[in-house]
């Protein structure tokens, strides 16, 4: 206790105790002072926290893992930054047995067709319907499996493109939503597609070559006598409650299939009544009825899974047959569909039983290849600093507070003392003036100043060399001064980033961080959320839609009227044009049903996101997608239209209307039965000026006339009424997309002037268009530009971003801020910094002052000889003596120095200044090697300043904010497809085909023209122009909706990546394009094969009457090209007669094209 008592760091060797007093009294004063000011530096290092950067290099997949369990905020920017699908995803569908069944075979198709019976059989008879409903399951199962194999190829030549490796729950996320939008979107595009095939089927009234929807008729007046053209019936089922169903007003009319024992069936009704006509057995749960593929997807395949109905049912087919070559179905197989299940469940599943799923990780870190890792943290500071700062602390307060407190306290302890002593004085004191008190006190500081002296030396005390130090000891405290000053100045203006960590935020808290919106990170428990939970998007659409000419009520009483004329039927009569209206029906369903499943694919859209985003971004985002959709929206079913119109009128399919195909009869005489050959329907059309204009429906689409109400026998027709905008052409569509609203207005009178000349009640009784209803589209709008809208008037949008932020359901919120250093920390980093500071410059100070000193003497001649003859030493001399007597420790104060005492002072700051030495370069070293993050904001003028940028710095470390956040691909991208040579070749021009066509008119009318080069050339050039035309416009349109898209990025991309992601789109659109225009192409030919449409170019089917009776029915019957039978095979073919190298006729005008070369071409 007595040592610490007497502990004086201030000691003097002072004989007089008030002078000790005072220096213990300051000594406690400093070591108080000292740890007060090292234990709150102490608590201060240990609580703040410093947002520290770690690197990490070449790290494996399990490092990674482990790091990021810790490190939420890690980043490894990845050496190959676009990754193929197909490198770690693999995707296996599992197909029902149906679809790998014999019941798909050619073996069981074959087996079911009879080319001399099955045409002209019963039409509700199994064995009539049956070889074209199994092609059509044959056709839907291998329909699904392209559409499934060319989705997965689209998903695995995309390309996951990312500038960071992605966290293992971002990557599964953002994989399991690709998967589960491609599952969907994929399915959704098959039926969609398919809906728009059957309903087009239906719309424009193709007729099967099995008279199931449509019956032609003979018109005979008695046996042996034929009228010049035949009838048409529209056939129509009685179902079990009396109510009949035509097919002309609805596809899906159907009856129980049977068995029947009738070998052919004529009527003029076209009437299926099962109470009038029972079979002798019904197939449960099969059905027959309007269009095969309608009927197909009605039925449940129960007997397909019972051997014993199967025998039974083959028994009917061929009595004869002794082995049963095909095998039923096992119930036995697992299956998520139950046998009970109508096939239109299958197909809307694309048969798919599951989907196998891998996704490797692994796989996808190799490919990324990250050379290092960096991840930040909010760090404490550790042992080594605080140990640093202490000392740095101590160096420098010790040497201020030694200086400041001896004074302090001498000035405490007088002022006391001044106090107690002056009441004893006897005398009276003179008081004096304040002027007279501060000049002494300013006396008193300046000769303090003056003779202050920290340079003592008990070895150098001689009147020049206290002088010398007392000069030493002004420029020590003028450097020290302006030293601090500055580092002052510099410490508490830099500026720091520090993280700010908020728990549980609340989504009005997130919008009070707008300002630091840049730096804002709050990480979503739930990666990814689908569009359909975040935008509700709604259409209104054109009042066509919802009008009464859509309902029945219009389009029956059409056919109603149209009945009484039925034996004087004409196409343009405007009466026979409720195939029209039943299209625009269709279309009006169609185009709202793809509006629907499109809303549908679009709302599975995931929007991914590691981070909430700002409700700024989240809404332009989301708009930009919404426009993005509602531009790419039409896009699809445009396309559809346009390539199934072309693919009707290149292979010529007989329509219902009766507007594009005719019978011609050869010579015949009576009793005898008559050759029945299909043509083509030509039409004349007489102008006011008595000009005339001959077309056909072969060569022209647009073949046609304006509608017209008509009266008067064949031959003799006169036009009663012109109804002003609508058109009576080849085919229904081709009527219904140039014609307008007009006539159906409540401005127009149209109609009532057709009901005064008709006498037709149905004319005034429908309830008109109202003009008065807002609308962007005027009565005299085509439907055509109607449907290219989708009968669509305008969109409501709502975005739900609060929906949003529940969805992402963040945890805790982080952000980054820029702040200067508080006072506490200035004050420690200068004092810290003073105390090695002072220590240089009480070495370099005495230096200085030696040097000026010797510089000055060298202008006095005399002062510098006398000094050189006392001082006979060289400089190099004067540093080893300065080196070897450098002395910090001397105590000052002492008049006589011990030689022993000295020269342990000598040794010990010899080694204090290695040991320093040693302490400094270590903490350089570490410095050095420590990463600190420094913000800077640089303006860039140019791409060239950007990748310099780039290049200095590091992709990773590059933020570039962009003022547009939006731009179109079109922007930054050029494509410009070229095309084959023979698709800008002569035998594409006009010229050539007009040629063709007028040869193809001189030929007489027989079956052989389907075999000969001069029956077919027209047809095959006019489809390759229509084939060169549709692929050129497909691509053209497709290309254009790439360029349309948008581009959102709220930073400048990488160089590298941007190039990556356009190359990587690119050819995702390259793939999706060529793969969607031949899958739809497809299903255009497998459902004309599996329905029987018959062609007017005779090729995959040829008329004959079984019998000439009166009223008697016209069958088909199948053509064959070498023993290959269009009933059973669509891919018929043989050479052409006469024999033309490369040239090939078959079933259609397409598949002859698409099984021909144009090796004849080049010779």
């Amino acid at each position: 206790m007595q040592k610490l008592i007497a502990y004086n760091i201030f000691d003097t060797h002072s004989n007089d105790q008030s002078v000790v007093s005072m220096q213990r009294w300051a000594t406690r004063l400093y070591v108080v002072i000292l740890g007060l000011a090292m234990i709150i530096l102490i608590v201060y290092t240990t609580i703040n926290t410093t947002l520290m950067q770690t690197d990490v290099s070449k790290p494996s997949v399990t490092a990674y893992l482990n790091l990021y369990d810790r490190h939420h905020n890690i980043k490894c920017p990845c050496t190959q930054i676009s990754t193929l699908y197909k490198n770690f995803l693999q995707l296996a569908p599992t197909y029902n047995q149906i679809c790998s069944s014999g019941f798909v075979s050619d073996e069981w198709i074959r087996f079911l067709f009879d080319n001399n019976q099955t045409t002209s059989r019963y039409a509700a008879d199994f064995r009539a319907t049956a070889p074209h409903q199994f092609q059509v399951l044959r056709e839907l199962c291998q329909l699904s499996m392209t559409a499934v194999n060319n989705g997965l190829q689209t998903l695995y030549s995309s390309q996951l493109i990312s500038g960071q490796l992605l966290s293992k729950d971002l990557f599964e996320a953002e994989i399991r939503a690709d998967i589960e939008a491609f599952q969907r979107i994929t399915t959704s595009n098959f039926w969609r597609e398919l809906t728009f095939v059957r309903s087009f089927i239906f719309g424009n009234q193709l007729i099967p070559a099995i008279p199931t929807a449509f019956t032609i008729i003979v018109r005979s007046d008695s046996p042996g006598t034929i009228r010049s053209s035949p009838g048409l019936n529209t056939n129509e089922f009685i179902e079990p409650n009396g109510s009949s169903c035509g097919c002309t007003d609805y596809p899906t009319c159907h009856m129980p299939a049977g068995f029947y024992n009738i070998t052919t069936f004529d009527t003029s009704r076209g009437i299926f009544d099962e109470q009038m006509l029972p079979p002798q057995e019904y197939l449960s749960d099969w059905y027959t009825g309007c269009w095969p593929v309608e009927t197909l997807l009605l039925s449940i395949p129960t007997y397909l899974y019972n051997q014993t109905a199967l025998n039974h049912i083959l028994s009917y087919v061929n009595n004869s047959l002794v082995d049963n070559p095909f095998i039923v179905m096992s119930l036995m197989t697992s299956s998520h569909f139950d046998p009970t299940m109508a096939i239109e469940t299958f197909v809307e599943d694309l048969f798919v039983e599951n989907w196998t799923t891998e996704v490797n990780y692994t796989s996808y870190f190799r490919q990324c290849q990250p050379n290092s890792c960096v991840y930040e943290n909010n760090e404490r500071a550790s042992s080594l600093f605080i140990f640093t700062s202490l000392l740095g602390l101590y160096g420098g307060l010790s040497i201020v507070l030694q200086f400041l407190i001896p004074y302090v306290v001498t000035y405490i302890m007088k002022y006391f003392r001044t106090k107690t002593i002056a009441p004893r004085i006897e005398h009276p004191t003179t008081i004096d003036n304040t002027s007279f008190k501060v000049g002494r006190l300013m006396k008193q500081i300046w000769e303090s100043v003056v003779d202050l002296n920290i340079f003592q030396s008990s070895q150098k005390n001689t009147v020049n060399d206290q002088h010398q130090q007392r000069w030493s000891t002004r420029l020590y405290i003028l450097l020290l001064a302006l030293t601090v000053l500055f580092l002052t100045f510099y410490t508490w203006l830099r500026i720091e980033m520090k993280i700010i960590q908020i728990k549980n935020p609340t989504l009005n808290s997130i919008k009070k961080l707008q300002p630091y919106a840049s730096s804002l990170q709050c990480p979503c428990m739930k990666l990814s959320v689908s569009y359909e939970d975040l935008i509700e998007l709604e259409p209104s659409y054109h009042q066509i839609c919802s009008s009464e000419f859509v309902t029945s009520k219009w389009i029956e009483g059409l056919n109603e009227i149209a009945s009484k004329l039925v034996a004087n039927l004409y196409f343009a009569d405007f009466r026979f044009a409720s195939p029209t209206f039943q299209l625009l029906k269709s279309m009006c369903d169609l185009t709202n049903e793809t509006v629907f499943n499109e809303l549908f694919v679009f709302g599975q859209t995931q929007l991914v996101t590691a981070n909430l985003i700002q409700q700024e971004l989240f809404e332009r985002q989301l708009n930009l997608d919404i426009e993005q959709f509602k531009v790419i929206l039409p896009s699809s079913l445009l396309r559809a239209l346009l390539l199934i119109r072309n693919f009707t009128y290149m292979n010529q399919f007989l329509s219902g209307s009766y507007a594009n195909f005719a019978v011609d009869y050869s010579t015949v005489e009576e009793y005898t039965k008559p050759d029945a050959l299909l043509t083509h329907y030509g039409s004349t059309t007489t102008f006011a000026n008595g000009t005339t204009v001959t077309c056909s429906c072969a060569n022209d689409i647009g073949c046609g006339r304006q509608a017209a109400l008509y009266t008067g026998p064949s031959g003799a027709r006169q036009v009663i009424f012109t109804v002003p905008g609508f058109y009576s052409r080849c085919f229904p569509v081709e009527s219904l997309l140039p014609s307008t609203l007009e006539c159906f207005a409540d401005t127009s009178s149209c109609l009532e002037s057709m009901a005064n000349l008709t006498n037709e009640t149905l004319f005034i009784n429908m309830e008109r268009l109202n003009t008065s209803q807002p609308s962007r589209f005027s009565v005299n709008t085509t439907i055509n530009v109607l449907l290219e809208q989708l009968f669509i008037e305008n969109w409501s949008s709502i975005l739900n971003y609060p929906a949003y932020f529940s969805k992402c359901q963040p945890v805790s919120c982080s952000y980054t801020i820029v702040a200067q250093r508080s006072t506490l920390q200035v004050v420690t980093t200068v004092t810290g910094l003073v105390g090695g500071l002072s220590i240089a410059f009480r070495i370099i100070a005495p230096s200085i002052i030696v040097c000026l000193v010797t510089l000055f003497r060298k202008f006095r001649p005399e002062q510098a000889n006398a000094n050189d003859f006392l001082n006979p030493m060289s400089t190099r001399q004067r540093i080893y003596l300065f080196l070897i007597t450098f002395n910090i420790f001397e105590k000052k104060h002492r008049r006589v120095a011990n030689e022993t005492e000295v020269h342990l002072q000598r040794q010990s700051t010899r080694f204090y200044f290695l040991f320093l030495s040693l302490t400094v370069f270590i903490l350089v070293l570490y410095t050095l090697l420590t990463y600190q993050q420094n913000d800077k904001t640089v303006s860039i003028s140019s791409f060239g300043k950007f990748r310099q940028l780039q290049i200095l710095y590091g992709s990773t470390t590059v933020e570039c904010p962009c003022t547009k956040l939006s731009f179109q691909n079109e922007a930054f991208c050029q494509l410009e497809p070229s095309f084959h040579q023979v698709c800008a070749s002569d035998f594409m021009r006009k010229n050539w085909l007009d040629e063709l066509f007028v040869n193809y008119q001189q030929q007489n009318l027989s079956e052989m023209n389907s075999y000969r080069f001069s029956g077919t050339a027209f047809s095959f050039f006019q489809t390759l122009q229509i084939m060169c035309n549709l692929i050129e416009q497909a691509v053209l349109d497709g290309r254009d909706l790439f360029l349309a898209k948008q581009v959102v990025s709220a930073y400048m991309p990488d160089y590298d990546l941007f190039d990556q992601q356009v190359s990587a789109a690119l050819t995702t659109f390259e793939s999706s394009l060529a793969s969607n225009f031949l899958h739809t192409l497809n299903m255009l030919l497998g459902m004309a094969q599996g329905n029987g449409l018959v062609s007017a170019y005779s090729m995959n089917w040829g008329m004959f009457l079984p019998n000439l009776t009166k009223d008697a029915t016209i069958y088909m019957k199948a053509r064959v090209y070498d023993d290959c039978n269009c009933a059973t095979s669509a891919t018929c073919t043989q050479s052409s007669i006469p024999y033309v190298p490369g040239y090939v006729v078959g079933c259609l005008p397409l598949q002859s094209l698409l099984r021909s070369t144009l090796e004849c071409f080049y010779n």
